[in-house]
């Protein structure tokens, strides 16, 4: 502790033997100094008189005198400075601080690939969701319109196969599409049919699975000759951002003929059956199960993704089922026999 003494301005002290001095409510102890307590020094600060009103009218002085300052400031007991040790962390517990950051940001790096990876995911699963609502929709009541299907769907392919009366396994090949040419093989489709419209898209995955000589649907009791149809469709994602959606500039994003790009894409099976029956039924009571099949078709959409640059899919698979009511109408476009549901239309089946 500093303690200080405030002496009036132009004052002197003299040397004198006073009984009582007036300065006793002149004495006020402040806060320490550590700075002038360390280098020793004491300073006198003037603040308030040392004369008393007699002494002012006789001119007299104050009674304080050194050596009675002396006795008053170096026999207090002063408070002991202490002087504070700085303290920091050591080598080794530093060391011990890295490694632990270090096994921190080990696992964040860990775990972030697996986060990225599951947002992705999610992404993908959302676009499917969206997409599949609209191909049930389109195939479910045979739109003819959708055009804008031809900046996605780029390429359709039909593997088909022939089978006879008895089930036995005759010849097989395939059918492929694109938006500028086709390829046919099969007996019953001839010509060309490029993907050039949504009338033919959407009647293109509607072809049945399971097709007469004639390429009419069959229901589960037909007993002649048959081919079976497996469609699959090669898709551009219709929703997700809007700067993969066309009318698209960059190549490396939409494309070739053939290719999806960069975009996301997927390959999408479409399996247009019959609704199943039990097949060991006599033939007088078969007329039921015909009527239903042929008024009442299951439409289940398979899809596969991400379509990866090589042609093979990853592991992404989801189904789609709905029953649709109504017959599936034939159309003949350029040689090719194109199929339309029609929710509104029922049919009497022979």
């Amino acid at each position: 502790m500093n303690c200080f003494i405030s002496i009036p301005s132009g004052s002197r002290v003299r040397e004198a033997s006073a009984p009582t001095p007036q300065w006793a409510g002149a004495l006020r102890c402040d806060a320490p100094a550590p700075d002038k307590a360390r280098k020793g020094l004491l300073r006198a600060s003037v603040s308030a008189p040392f004369l008393t009103p007699a002494e002012r009218g006789q001119g007299q002085r104050s009674a304080l005198t050194l050596p009675l300052w002396r006795e008053f400031l170096f026999g207090m007991s002063c408070s002991t400075f202490r002087v504070r040790s700085a303290s920091a962390f050591t080598l080794m517990e530093i060391a011990i601080c890295l490694a632990v950051i270090s096994f921190a940001l080990i696992a964040i790096i860990g775990v972030l690939p697996l986060g990225m990876n599951v947002q992705r995911e999610n992404r993908e699963a959302t676009l499917i969701n969206q997409d599949a609502t609209v191909f049930l929709e389109a195939i479910g009541k045979g739109a003819q319109g959708l055009d804008d299907l031809t900046n996605y769907v780029y390429a359709i392919t039909n593997h088909w196969s022939a089978y006879n009366a008895g089930g036995g396994f005759v010849t097989a090949g395939d059918n492929g599409y694109t938006y500028n040419s086709s390829t046919v093989s099969c007996p019953i489709s001839q010509g060309s049919l490029p993907l050039n419209s949504g009338y033919r898209i959407v009647g293109l995955l509607s072809t049945p699975q399971l097709t007469d000589a004639n390429g009419q649907p069959i229901d589960p009791y037909y007993t002649g000759n048959y081919y079976s149809n497996h469609v699959v469709a090669y898709v551009r994602a219709l929703s997700g951002a809007a700067s993969e959606k066309p009318p698209q500039d960059n190549d490396i994003i939409r494309g070739g003929v053939g290719d999806s790009g960069d975009s996301f894409a997927y390959r999408l099976l479409c399996v247009n059956a019959p609704v199943p029956m039990e097949g060991n039924v006599p033939v007088a009571e078969q007329a039921y199960g015909r009527q239903l099949a042929a008024n009442l078709r299951e439409l289940r959409l398979t899809f596969f993704w991400p379509l990866l640059p090589n042609g093979k899919t990853g592991p992404g698979r989801q189904t789609f089922r709905t029953l649709i009511p109504g017959r599936v109408e034939t159309n003949f476009v350029s040689g090719q026999i194109l199929y339309f549901y029609q929710p509104q239309s029922f049919t009497n089946a022979p």
